[in-house]
């Protein structure tokens, strides 16, 4: 017997749902940058100076900055599907 319980998640276990869940969670949990200047704007003049100067360097500042952003929506993913597809049954 399924219990009634209020969740911000809905409960729809079709990729749809999967997604929207994403979504959702995605908004409420930023990750930040690993490698940053606190500034849009000194962050963009930087990357691009130093792709001017040394590009490899650039790129590995890219890299290093995705690392984090990958591993936070592998975690989104799981969770989505975790809420979307759960289920409620008494043990």
């Amino acid at each position: 017997m399924p219990r009634n319980v209020k969740t911000r998640y809905n409960n729809d276990c079709t990729p749809l749902g999967v997604a929207k869940n994403f979504i959702t969670i995605a908004k409420e949990t930023q990750v930040p940058k690993t490698i940053t200047t606190s500034s849009k704007v000194l962050d963009f003049v930087a990357q691009s100076k130093i792709a001017e100067s040394a590009p490899y360097l650039g790129q590995i500042i890219k890299a290093a900055n995705y690392g984090p952003q990958i591993g936070a929506n592998v975690a989104r993913i799981q969770a989505a599907h975790k809420e979307s597809c759960r289920n409620y049954r008494k043990k």
